[in-house]
């Protein structure tokens, strides 16, 4: 269902995608849903409702089912709680040294305005030649700032 709502969403379909993700919420929420209807919920400009559900996704990762590189991320992705992110991020990134932890560490620091430690982190993230869309989409944002910063 979680996949199907996702290609509704992509075709532009907001209102079916929430629909499916709200009834797959109430038999088995998971943080990632709450982020994700979060998501679709700011959308469609109910803002209100998405700050609840983001508190619900952070939550969450913090005691419900943790998962600090998650938390990382979405903090980062959602522009909350930066300097937590990256010190998650940093904290998390000593233990794990997979490709998404190294991603949200590139993203919290990318966030922070890092973006030297970024591209070091990023690296390390790209280093199986994963095709991982969000990687690759973070790849490119902190080689774009890179770029800007030493064309200063």
């Amino acid at each position: 269902m979680m996949g199907y709502a996702r290609l509704l969403a992509a075709r532009g379909e907001q209102s079916g995608a929430l629909t499916l993700l709200q009834e797959l919420a109430r038999t088995a929420p998971t943080p990632d849903l709450a982020a994700r209807t979060g998501d679709l919920l700011a959308r469609l400009g109910r803002r209100d409702e998405a700050e609840r559900q983001y508190a619900l996704a952070e939550a969450g990762w913090r005691v419900d089912a943790p998962e600090p590189r998650n938390l990382a991320r979405f903090l980062a992705d959602h522009d909350r709680k930066i300097p937590e992110a990256v010190a998650i991020a940093v904290g998390t990134s000593a233990e794990r040294h997979d490709i998404f932890t190294e991603d949200a560490l590139a993203w919290a620091y990318f966030k922070a305005g890092r973006v030297a430690d970024a591209r070091e982190a990023i690296a390390q993230a790209l280093r199986t030649g994963t095709a991982d869309a969000d990687i690759r989409a973070h790849a490119k944002a902190i080689e774009a700032a890179a770029g800007q910063a030493v064309a200063r």
